[in-house]
């Protein structure tokens, strides 16, 4: 059961980091109108890697 519980926290915890990934992209797509592309998958880089 604790094993359970377990997996239920990581799942919890990594469902929040994908929330906040999310959050990041659709605030940089919605500013995506001053970049080009590359500019913009520099970006998103930056932020799969903070």
């Amino acid at each position: 059961m604790a094993n359970n519980t377990q997996r239920i926290i990581a799942i919890e915890k990594r469902l929040g980091e994908l929330d906040g990934i999310e959050f990041k992209v659709r605030d940089l797509t919605s500013a995506s109108d001053g970049f080009d592309v590359a500019g913009l998958r520099q970006k998103i880089e930056a932020l799969e890697r903070d």
